[in-house]
């Protein structure tokens, strides 16, 4: 099944987001609030983490990384799994969401992969991915301004615009996977890779302070020509 949103939107659409969620074959949980808090994606129970599926991906990320490869050879190799498994033509989806399961399973079994120098930037495009696989694009659009937000008024803590971009890009890898699956096999090829995506060069605002709209727009225009 094809993301109805495939571009990216400012401000999120939270109608958009209601009506992808409904949509979901996997619901928010009982618990989650009766309104949408994108926040709260974060922070929820992972339905599937311990599914046979995310127990191959992680399993084939652990053999992988145990070669000395890196976060973005790993995913490469995940690519390659993907497009060989008969799943993922029967379920694109739901197969997708299970490589990001994975790839949480291997990063909380002790897995510290890093991107562009970074070791938070790996899990931010996990979760972006497997937002946007489980919950839609426009929930994974929601939760990262939500999270940066959260992190903006947090004290210590700042809106990162990276982590933004990342969150971002990890959704919109599995937005690409399910509308340009043709395009898997350059992914496990090593033709397109995370090691080949630009620099982030937005860096982090001061503490307390939230980007204008036309900002976050040249992030998400990066995102789009990133990938």
């Amino acid at each position: 099944m094809l993301l109805l949103l495939a571009s990216l939107t400012f401000p999120p659409d939270m109608a958009a987001v209601q009506a992808e969620l409904r949509r979901m074959p996997v619901p928010v949980t009982a618990s989650a609030a009766p309104v949408f808090d994108a926040q709260a994606l974060w922070e929820a129970p992972i339905p599937g983490l311990d599914n046979v599926e995310a127990r191959r991906y992680q399993a084939e990320a652990e053999r992988l990384s145990a070669r000395g490869l890196d976060f973005s050879s790993v995913f490469s190799g995940l690519a390659g799994h993907l497009l060989r498994s008969p799943r993922t033509a029967s379920s694109p989806r739901q197969e997708i969401a299970s490589l990001f399961r994975g790839l949480i399973r291997w990063t909380r079994h002790g897995a510290a992969p890093s991107f562009q120098g970074r070791a938070d930037w790996p899990l931010h495009f996990i979760y972006g991915g497997y937002i946007a696989a489980t919950y839609g694009n426009a929930a994974a659009e929601a939760a990262a301004l939500a999270k940066e937000e959260k992190d903006s008024l947090t004290p210590g803590n700042t809106f990162d615009l990276d982590d933004y971009a990342v969150t971002l890009i990890g959704a919109r890898w599995s937005v690409l996977a399910l509308e340009r699956p043709q395009d898997l096999p350059l992914w496990a090829a090593g033709a397109k890779a995370l090691s080949l995506l630009p620099a982030l060069p937005f860096g982090r605002l001061p503490q307390g302070r939230q980007p204008q709209p036309v900002l976050l727009q040249r992030v998400r225009a990066f995102v789009r020509s990133a990938l």
